[in-house]
């Protein structure tokens, strides 16, 4: 009986591996919980940058500083529940932002840094899921 209930197991994983090939792209997944302090902080800056959009009087100022973390966007109008957009950015670059508290450059280098560690795959583009806080 366990020999069988293990075989169901080993057989479920199989199908839930296959399918999960099948509706990737071929590209790993990384599942990252972020620091909630750095999630706040993002989450600050944004509607600082919602604020600051509204005002006319420094919307390009604005706008430039908003694409500083952001390679690309491509916005998808038929997916079955409705448009959806995906945001390319670099990763240190989103955490650079984030981390970054707008304190002047000092020798050209900003006033905090960020390390990150790329292992099997660096190089290669990645799908990256943030977990909500």
């Amino acid at each position: 009986m366990l020999r069988a209930m293990i075989a169901e197991r080993e057989a479920e994983k199989e199908r839930l591996e296959a399918q999960r090939v099948a509706t990737t792209t071929g590209k790993p997944i990384v599942v990252l919980q972020p620091n909630p302090v750095l999630v706040d902080r993002f989450r600050g800056k944004v509607a600082a940058l919602r604020k600051s959009l509204d005002d006319g009087s420094i919307r390009t100022e604005a706008a430039a500083v908003m694409s500083t973390p952001i390679e690309s966007v491509t916005i998808c109008p038929d997916e079955p529940g409705g448009p959806e957009a995906e945001v390319v950015a670099k990763v240190s670059n989103l955490l650079a932002w984030s981390t970054n508290d707008n304190a002047a450059p000092r020798g050209g280098v900003m006033s905090s840094s960020v390390m990150m560690v790329a292992g099997t795959g660096s190089g290669q583009h990645h799908t990256l899921i943030v977990a909500k806080a």
